[in-house]
């Protein structure tokens, strides 16, 4: 009797036998995010890493401007159409303006360092020293 016991599959615990569904919705979103990796990997050996920077950098602008107008504009509403679940202080198309804010604060590098490419980019026929830099930054090369 107790080698049949022992030989009987365990009982699970009751969330391990019926949650299986929440088991296949995160294979579903591995493969999603599987999928995401793999385009994003095309497209940056396509188009180039300096593409996806562009337009987050014009993203990010945009952003902003949106911000700026619906600052200047509020009514309570995004956008001026959709009434947020919890009132607080919204920015742009962000219910939290400490979301924004992170938001900026992940694109801001990436246009600090495209600034510094370009800069580095143009520095390269200036001879060495202050002076010829300060007036390379006045001449036309450098706009």
């Amino acid at each position: 009797m107790a080698r049949a016991e022992a030989l009987r599959t365990p009982r699970l615990p009751r969330c391990q036998r019926s949650c299986t569904y929440k088991t296949w919705t995160g294979l579903a979103c591995l493969a999603a995010l599987g999928l995401l990796l793999l385009g994003a990997a095309r497209a940056l050996a396509n188009r180039g890493a300096r593409t996806l920077v562009h337009g987050l950098i014009v993203l990010g602008v945009l952003l902003a401007l949106i911000g700026i107008i619906q600052k200047a504009t509020f009514t309570g509403k995004i956008y001026g159409i959709w009434q947020p679940l919890y009132s607080g202080s919204s920015f742009g198309p962000f219910v939290n303006k400490n979301h924004f804010a992170g938001w900026m604060l992940m694109a801001l590098p990436l246009a600090l360092g495209d600034f510094c490419a370009r800069v580095a980019r143009g520095l390269r026929g200036v001879k060495p020293g202050w002076r010829h830099r300060v007036v390379w930054f006045s001449s036309p090369e450098a706009n």
